[in-house]
This record gives C-alpha cells, sequence and structure tokens, in this order.
C-alpha cells in the first residue's frame, strides 16, 4: 500500500504551525453555515450612518507641475477600461450587458437576497454612459468566479489555467489613485472625467460586490490594499480641490467602515505564523481607521492597528533588514506597507494620537490583544513631536533601505531571489516600470529622512515626505553595514577550499572559469546580509550576489524557493546568471514548482535529486539545505549546504578579469553533480525567465 500523500504532506507541516491551522479551521467551520445563512437573508452592507471621513493629506506639493505622459496614457487606459495585469497584456474589461435595467437585472439574478435591493440602489446611481467592469473575471484564463459564493467558500485553485489573482489584482484599485494623482494637474475638462470615472468606479464596485460575496472578500490582504487605495485616490482627490459631494462622502464612509469591519473581522493571524498578508491587514486597518471619525470602536481599531505594526516591523524584518520571508520581491511589498502606514501615522492629528494611547482595551476583542491603556509614546529626537513608534521602528525603516540598495544592480533592477508576485501596496510611478526595478522604494525611505532639499521624482516619496513633516531628518540613524566575522583573509580561506577538491574525480567536482574583462572588479565594494542570506560583490562594471543561508525565517518557506548556493552575475550592462523568477501560483502548480526547484538556479545541483521537497504544498517549502557562508571578502566567497547525502560546496573566486566557480561534493555518499558545463549554469531551456508575476522572456539568456 502506498503512503498517503496528504498525510505525507500533513507530517511535514512544523507541529505548531499545524496545531494552529487545524484550530483556525475546526473553528472557522463550525461557525460559518450560521454565518454564512445570516449574510444571505440580510444586507451585508453597513448602515448608512451619515459620518464624514477625515482629511490627512494637506497640499498639493506631491503632484505634477504638468502631466507626464505615462500618466495620461494610464488614465487613457483606465478611462477605456482597459487593463495590463500580471502578464495579462492591454484587456477591455467590462460585463457583456447593456448599462442600467441589464445590470440591474444582472445583479437581482446573482446577488443574494438580502443585499439585492442595495446593490440595486447603488447600481441605479451610475452615469449612463458608464461601462461597468467585470469584477469577478480572469482575463487571462476567461474563467469567472460566481458572485453568489459566500467569500469563505470562494475556492482559491481550481485548475485549468485560471488564476484568482488577476481579478484580485483588478479589485485592489490600485489604479484609482493615479487618477486623483494626474486631476491636480488637468484641465477643467480632463478633470472632470477623471472625478468622474473614480466615483463611478467606487460605486460600480460597491454595488457589484456586497461585503463578503463573491471573489473579492476572499482574502483580507486584497480588501486591506483596496480601501487604502481608495482613501488614498479620495484625499488626493480632494487636496487637489475636488468639489464635495454629500451623498458619494457617505458611501465612503460606509465603505470604509464595511473593509475595516472586514479586517477586524478575519486577520490572517495565527499564533505559529505571520507573514505579509497580515501586515497587509494591519496597515489597511491603519489607513480606514486614521480616516474613520472617532469612536470607541474605531480608536481601538487605530490603537491595534499601529501596536501590531510597530510588532511586525520587529518579527518580520531581520537585523540586516532583509525581510524573514526570503523574498526580495516581498521584502519591497512589506517595506511599503510599512512605511506608508508609518508615514500616514505620523501625519495624524493629535485626537487621534491620543486614541492610539488612550483607546480603551475592552473594545478590542480579538486576537492578538490590544495592550492595556497607556500605551508607550516616544519623543522624537529633534521635535516636540510624540510619536507610537520606538527609535527602533525607524532604524529598521533604514535597514530596510539599505539592503535594497544594495541589492539593486547597476542597472537599477534588483537581485530576484524567492518569489515574485508583482505585489505592491500603491503603485503611483509609471505601470511599465519593470516589476524589478526597486528604486521608488530606494526614494520613498529617502523621503522619510528627509534626504536632499528638493522634493522627490517619485509621487509616493513625494507623498511620504509630506505626511511625515513630524519627522525631523536628524531623528533617523545612517545604515551601518553589516559584516560577517570572518577569521581568516578571504584570499586564504578560498584557496584552502579550492585545496580540499584536489584530489575529487570529475562528477564530484566542477570548475567553472568566467571571462568579463580586463579590471571588471576595480572599485570593488562588498555588502553582507547574514540574517537574510545573501552576499554582494559589486564594482563599477560588474555585480555579484551569492544566496546562503536560511530559506526563511518564517518556519514555512512559503516564499522561497531552492536557491542555496545560487549566483546572480551582471557585468558591462548584461545580466550573465540570473534567478528565473516566479512566473505563476496556483494557475499552474507544474510550473510552480519547476520555477522554485534548485534544478532552475544557477546553483550547484545533484543529478535527479531536490535538496528539498516541493510537493509538501505550493506555499510551504521545507528548508532542509542549512546552508552556511564559510567566507566572504573582496577575494570572493564561498558557502555549503546539507540538502544531499554529501556536503555540498560553492567557492566563487574573484580573478582580474572575471571569476572562477568551484563546486565539489564531500562525504560519503555517491551523487553526482548535474551541471556538466558553464552553459548548464542558466538553467533548463524550459525555464525561461520570468521578471514579474504572469510573465515570461522568450529565452533564458
Amino acid at each position: 500500500m502506498g503512503v498517503n500523500p496528504k498525510l505525507t504532506r500533513l507530517l511535514s507541516i512544523p507541529a505548531p504551525l499545524l496545531a494552529a491551522k487545524l484550530a483556525q479551521v475546526v473553528a472557522a467551520r463550525m461557525r460559518a453555515p450560521a454565518l454564512r445563512a445570516a449574510d444571505r437573508s440580510r444586507s451585508t452592507y453597513g448602515p448608512k450612518t451619515g459620518e464624514h471621513l477625515g482629511r490627512v493629506l494637506r497640499g498639493r506639493e506631491w503632484a505634477f507641475a504638468d502631466t507626464p505622459d505615462w500618466l495620461s496614457q494610464a488614465n487613457d487606459a483606465t478611462l477605456r477600461h482597459e487593463f495590463d495585469l500580471l502578464g495579462s497584456g492591454p484587456k477591455r474589461v467590462a460585463l457583456q450587458a447593456k448599462q442600467d435595467e441589464a445590470l440591474l437585472k444582472l445583479l437581482a439574478r446573482h446577488l443574494p437576497e438580502g443585499s439585492r435591493e442595495e446593490a440595486a440602489s447603488l447600481a441605479a446611481r451610475l452615469p449612463a454612459s458608464y461601462k461597468p467592469l467585470d469584477w469577478q473575471l480572469d482575463f487571462r484564463s476567461g474563467h469567472r468566479w460566481p458572485v453568489p459564493k459566500w467569500y469563505r467558500d470562494v475556492p482559491i485553485a481550481l485548475g485549468h489555467g485560471a488564476d484568482i489573482k488577476v481579478p484580485w489584482e483588478l479589485g485592489r484599485l490600485q489604479h484609482l489613485p493615479l487618477l486623483g494623482l494626474e486631476y491636480a494637474s488637468a484641465d477643467d475638462k480632463r478633470a472632470a472625467q477623471l472625478w468622474d470615472e473614480f466615483k463611478a468606479q467606487v460605486v460600480d464596485f460597491q454595488a457589484q460586490n456586497p461585503p463578503r460575496w463573491g471573489v473579492q472578500w476572499r482574502c483580507t490582504m486584497d480588501v486591506a490594499i483596496r480601501i487604502a487605495n481608495v482613501l488614498l485616490a479620495r484625499d488626493m482627490f480632494l487636496a487637489a480641490s475636488a468639489p464635495w459631494e454629500e451623498a458619494f462622502e457617505v458611501e465612503l464612509a460606509r465603505m470604509a467602515r464595511d473593509h475595516a469591519a472586514h479586517i477586524v473581522s478575519n486577520l490572517e493571524w495565527s499564533p505559529a505564523h505571520t507573514g505579509n498578508h497580515y501586515l497587509a491587514n494591519v496597515c489597511g486597518l491603519v489607513f480606514a481607521s486614521a480616516y474613520l471619525p472617532r469612536s470607541a470602536e474605531t480608536d481601538a481599531w487605530l490603537a491595534f492597528a499601529v501596536q501590531e505594526l510597530v510588532a511586525e516591523t520587529e518579527k518580520q524584518f531581520l537585523g540586516d533588514g532583509g525581510n524573514y520571508e526570503g523574498s526580495t520581491s516581498y521584502h519591497r511589498l512589506s517595506a511599503e506597507m510599512v512605511l506608508l502606514a508609518t508615514a500616514l501615522t505620523l501625519a495624524l492629528p493629535e485626537e487621534k494620537v491620543h486614541a492610539i494611547e488612550h483607546s480603551e482595551t475592552a473594545e478590542w476583542k480579538r486576537k492578538p490583544p490590544l495592550r492595556p491603556a497607556p500605551r508607550p509614546m516616544f519623543g522624537v529626537r529633534g521635535s516636540v513631536f510624540r510619536s507610537p513608534f520606538p527609535p527602533a521602528h525607524f532604524e529598521a525603516l533604514v535597514r530596510m533601505r539599505h539592503f535594497t540598495e544594495s541589492l539593486s544592480k547597476p542597472d537599477g533592477t534588483v537581485v530576484q531571489i524567492g518569489d515574485n508576485d508583482s505585489g505592491r501596496f500603491f503603485n503611483l510611478g509609471d505601470p511599465k516600470t519593470p516589476s524589478l526595478d526597486h528604486r521608488g522604494l530606494i526614494q520613498a525611505l529617502d523621503a522619510l529622512a528627509k534626504t536632499g532639499k528638493n522634493m522627490p521624482s517619485d509621487p509616493a516619496a513625494r507623498i511620504v515626505r509630506l505626511l511625515s513633516v513630524n519627522l525631523p531628518a536628524s531623528s533617523l540613524p545612517p545604515a551601518a553595514p553589516i559584516h560577517g566575522d570572518w577569521s581568516e583573509p578571504a584570499a586564504a580561506r578560498l584557496a584552502e577550499l579550492f585545496s580540499l577538491a584536489e584530489p575529487l574525480p570529475i562528477g564530484r567536482k566542477q570548475h567553472y572559469r568566467v571571462t568579463l574583462g580586463p579590471g571588471v572588479w576595480e572599485g570593488l565594494t562588498v555588502a553582507e546580509f547574514p540574517d537574510f542570506g545573501v552576499y554582494c560583490l559589486r564594482s563599477d562594471r560588474a555585480y555579484l550576489a551569492f544566496r546562503c543561508g536560511r530559506l526563511s525565517h518564517d518556519g514555512r518557506g512559503g516564499h522561497g524557493h531552492s536557491d542555496a548556493l545560487s549566483i546572480e552575475l551582471w557585468a558591462d550592462g548584461k545580466s550573465i546568471l540570473r534567478d528565473p523568477g516566479t512566473y505563476t501560483y496556483t494557475a499552474d502548480p507544474a510550473a510552480r514548482n519547476r520555477y522554485r526547484s534548485a534544478a532552475a538556479h544557477a546553483s550547484p545541483h545533484v543529478s535527479s535529486h531536490e535538496p528539498n521537497p516541493l510537493d509538501v504544498s505550493m506555499f510551504l517549502l521545507p528548508d532542509r539545505c542549512r546552508s552556511q557562508a564559510l567566507v566572504c571578502g573582496d577575494a570572493g566567497v564561498a558557502g555549503c549546504h546539507f540538502g544531499y547525502q554529501d556536503l555540498l560546496t560553492r567557492v566563487v573566486r574573484l580573478t582580474p578579469d572575471g571569476l572562477e566557480i568551484l563546486d565539489f561534493l564531500t562525504g560519503d555518499g555517491d551523487g553526482r553533480l548535474a551541471r556538466e558545463d558553464y552553459e548548464a549554469l542558466k538553467g533548463p531551456s524550459h525555464v525561461c525567465f520570468s521578471p514579474g508575476y504572469g510573465q515570461m522572456e522568450v529565452a533564458n539568456t
């Protein structure tokens, strides 16, 4: 009798994580029938209380004096309801139905009974010229998720190429702040178009997506990102003198409250694990509760969200600045969330700061708990302002910046380590900017530190600078380089490692020589990130990144890849060796595993073996390698790992015109190295380079 693969996967999950997950699943399933029935019979829209949202963004210094071409082109596409998301290519996304009566009939036929009347009332407010979007459609595969599904019943992985991330990406509404960005520099006719489109899309979304029904409420992370983008866009419009409309403001306030309540009731938290999803929940709740009027409930929401923002920043970012999920792209996403939520909190009026400090604990009945009042507040060096953020929080932000800058190659693109789903919190730059270009994050982190006298060019960085007006530049510490504790000079240690491989036969060792050009390493600098597990050697003409360390620090490896001892190499404007990327998640499980396999990376690899099991889960990857760095310096870098029966060692030694790579196996096993020549290091031909989620280059060169 064969071993049950499901049981094997369960036994592979760490015991605390498994116990926590099982407890959450059991509790959720016990509550689900009653909650589902109640949501079907009653309206899930919150009541219209007549309350108004507050304002945080002041002034218009974030706006362009003249609209750049890329911004008008991006908004032209939005006005046409044409979107290019996650490798889809430009696609018009509209319901195949006429406006007015047809849409009302569609809502009446598909929405749950309790919410139909309110949805129809919202739809009736849409302009006759507006063509509703299809918010449930994966417009890459053509699959459409059904609206009547209660949010917890919505399936995530369907197979046959359907990808739930496509409708989620549209439903994040990250294109709406771009409308507000152009509004500030547009003429009257164009400004009216942008303002009308913003209002219509918000009402359209509300009409077709009642709270807790359909694909757009399935993932709390996306709910949180959506409301943060809607609120920022609305604040940008009003800061640029958009007309006040009472009915729309009341609807926006209800939308913000419904989203905040959903976040609070569906936190992606467990005592065993938190990650970027929970961090997004927290940051979205910061935005919603910052804009909602004060009450005992919203005060508790804000206090909890800021408390967890501080705690998760400390937990999810390592001592060297890297993110603990083992991905440079998720580092960018999580750093953006921390930065924007921090900047918004710094701009809150005194009465909101008082709420953070003194709100009642009894108003928070969820886990994790809200700490008792009064909560700690901290002085800011060089200012009378008091902040809920300890000095270590700002030190972490500075280290995040140092990490991103050091992992960016001379062409501005970041070394791709781990998963890349092209995720952003806000995306206020040119949509055509490559996903691997993280310079916008560096600008935004610099804006917090008030680096430079002039306003930064990146719009998000400008907003950060305006929001963080209460934080003097002198209050942020400089980034201190992180260095390993190497007991011997690098050159001597590397030579010693080379000598260990001399008696080994071919197959147990492989030696590659790479010629780049005379003087290619002149002006070399070294940056070490031992907590994250990457070592960077940079000159004006060349860049080498060596991956060696824990696959992740979160106990899951869910966004890590089997990339131990892999290298990324760039020289004289050209990528020579590079990580293959991610390409996809649930739409193609086989491709998911191909892209995160050791065989796909520029790493040493034993024939017909993977060092880490890929069949546990698409978002679990146990780390059996236990990689260890052996030496790093201006002569080169080396490390080893234990993912095979034998000890596998890689040595990278710099030469005057390039580098040498030596891989070798030591121990009692009979493994043979799979890479027979230097070209094979570029990975198999069927794993083409993916620069972003859903994207694939034609050739892997």
